[in-house]
């Protein structure tokens, strides 16, 4: 019997070079293959996603969304595969994927749209701006910080806050398996320690280890990082009951009233009508 390469030292070098690439064919076929399957929808509608490329890049796997936004992945190693959705129009998105021993995978993939981004500051008349706005509007002309103003908000009431936010450079949004989204810091891991999560946090999908930004609502903390705390999720917001949005990414730009915190990661500030 040929017991690997040692058995076959006894004949002829391209003898040997055949058994050995037979031998290599028949592991791989050996190897375990699942299936992969799901649908691809937009985010906004609902709606499937024809067209949509579906792969996994390590095996050189392509597969392509039908009219109804459906996929299938054939012959596709057992084990964690990063598998990305991908579709002119929209943001690419990647998931870890689990396929077991030769068993087939229901896993579906949400694409947002691409958003266009505005300007960080609009300037919208020379009316004196009264009430609890006043803060907001001084703070705006100072010109530290980044602002989405009513007028912005307003041409945008069709969209989850999730995709207001990211109309802001200094805005890093993280969104959960639900439709549960965040802010967080765009500069990667910090010093400072992590941010404990509420078991209800870590079941809407936020990330473990990244650095949420305090929240403010009208003048008052909603969030600060502080332990079994749990992360405000700017998609419980309707975009029609906003006004105004402020957006400070590091404590050197966090307004000194608000700058009591140091357990989180930037600031929102969220002004209601």
């Amino acid at each position: 019997m040929l017991a690997g390469s040692s058995g076959l030292r006894g004949i002829g070098p391209l003898i040997r070079s055949v058994v050995l690439a037979t031998l290599t064919v028949s592991g791989l076929r050996a190897q375990a293959l699942g299936t992969l399957r799901g649908r691809v929808l937009n985010d906004l509608t609902d709606a499937p996603v024809a067209g949509a490329e579906i792969s996994i890049e390590e095996f050189g796997l392509r597969a392509v969304a039908d009219s109804a936004g459906r996929f299938v992945l054939q012959r596709v190693p057992q084990g964690r595969r990063l598998v990305w959705a991908r579709k002119i129009g929209f943001n690419p998105v990647s998931d870890v994927v689990v396929l077991p021993d030769s068993q087939a995978v229901e896993h579906d993939f949400v694409l947002f749209q691409t958003v266009t981004r505005l300007s960080a500051v609009e300037v919208v008349g020379a009316a004196p701006v009264k009430g609890k706005l006043q803060e907001f509007d001084e703070r705006r002309r100072s010109g530290i910080g980044h602002f989405l103003t009513d007028s912005i908000i307003s041409k945008n009431e069709s969209r989850r806050m999730s995709e207001i936010f990211a109309l802001i450079p200094g805005a890093h949004v993280l969104r959960g398996t639900t439709n549960a989204a965040w802010v967080a810091s765009s500069r990667g891991a910090t010093s400072m320690r992590p941010q404990a999560l509420t078991e209800m946090d870590r079941r809407r999908g936020a990330k473990v280890g990244a650095c949420y930004a305090s929240v403010v609502l009208d003048g008052v903390f909603v969030y600060q990082g502080n332990p079994d705390e749990s992360l405000w999720d700017i998609n419980s917001m309707q975009p029609s009951s906003i006004a105004g949005i402020e957006v400070y990414s590091d404590g050197a730009t966090i307004p000194a009233k608000y700058n009591g915190t140091r357990l989180s990661c930037g600031l929102v500030v969220i002004w209601t009508k």
